[in-house]
């Protein structure tokens, strides 16, 4: 569950292929300061 019910069903859709994240350095350190801004501990 991403948002609950605050996000109508069929709102949000794939765009494009999936990527392995954990490969790609870059978008990475993107996701991990995107966690920590908005307040998310990874552990």
């Amino acid at each position: 569950m991403l948002f609950g019910d605050r996000v109508d069903a069929g709102v949000l859709a794939a765009d494009g292929d999936s990527s392995r994240v954990l490969l790609d350095a870059a978008a990475y350190a993107d996701l991990i300061s995107l966690a920590q801004r908005i307040g998310i501990n990874q552990t």
